[in-house]
């Protein structure tokens, strides 16, 4: 399954709940993607464009590649680009099949999950393994706010601290203020992100 959706949606916290209900679903990435346009060659590769080197006349780069190789068919000459596994390569145009249709390929940048910190109030658990990774645009927060959000700090506690399992035993290491602390600086700003390593949460064969 693939989201494409504005921020602030809940692309991750559904997938997220998607590998915890769905016990053969496995994590590819929870990122920005870059999308590469490529042409097939006659060998059965394909090619990302990245440069034409004509037999006559100036280069052509980027984007106007896709357009003078249409434009310019049985022309002789060389491109370079990059192949499906991110290879750089030159091949003559002859060897490009631009009958076929062009084909986006979507790359990731890495396997971590980028989950909105205020996610706690909803998911108390969640800060276990949100204080373990690092952070983003997570504040530092005023003993102002923290009096002015004391009620809803105060059963974000007791929730962490009745787990029974790895949460409750990290979270009785503190006491209940510096608990209190780190759980408003989670809570305290929008776009506060926790990066985590998916591989600490899924088992090897599900990443």
């Amino acid at each position: 399954m693939l989201y494409i959706a504005p921020t602030g949606t809940g692309k991750s916290t559904s997938s997220y709940g998607l590998q915890a209900t769905y016990p053969n679903t496995r994590f590819h990435s929870d990122d920005w993607v870059y999308v590469r346009y490529t042409h097939a060659l006659r060998n059965g590769g394909r090619i990302a464009p990245l440069e034409v080197t004509p037999a006559q006349g100036a280069p052509v780069r980027g984007y106007r590649v896709f357009g003078w190789l249409e434009g310019h068919r049985g022309e002789a000459g060389q491109v370079r680009g990059l192949d499906l596994d991110n290879r750089e390569t030159a091949v003559p145009l002859s060897s490009l099949d631009l009958g076929q249709p062009v084909e986006a390929y979507a790359y990731t940048s890495e396997k971590v999950y980028y989950l909105r910190t205020n996610l706690v109030a909803n998911f108390p658990l969640s800060a276990y393994e949100m204080v373990r990774s690092r952070f983003e645009n997570v504040p530092d927060v005023s003993a102002t706010f923290i009096q002015r959000h004391a009620a809803d700090l105060d059963a974000l506690i007791d929730d962490v601290l009745r787990d029974t399992g790895p949460a409750g035993d990290y979270f009785h290491t503190m006491s209940r203020e510096q608990v209190r602390t780190l759980l408003a600086r989670l809570i305290a700003f929008d776009n506060g992100r926790a990066m985590l390593d998916i591989a600490r949460i899924l088992p090897p064969d599900r990443v």
